[in-house]
């Protein structure tokens, strides 16, 4: 059982890290997916503020 867990722990891991590096530039040139996934990230902050700013500012509201 805890061998199980661990493959599947690693192997959740490494598609992270292969995420998380899929989403880096190489050196002096930037490859086709980066400015894709850039701008998922943007949307996703600007989407997540949008939310954030709903549920405190409920002054007006009242």
């Amino acid at each position: 059982m805890f061998v199980t867990y661990t493959l599947i722990g690693l192997a959740l891991l490494f598609l992270f890290l292969l995420f998380v590096g899929r989403n880096k530039p190489p050196k002096g040139k930037s490859h086709p997916g980066y400015a894709e996934s850039r701008d998922r990230v943007y949307w996703w902050r600007l989407i997540y503020k949008q939310k954030e700013n709903q549920d405190t500012n409920q002054d007006w509201k009242d």
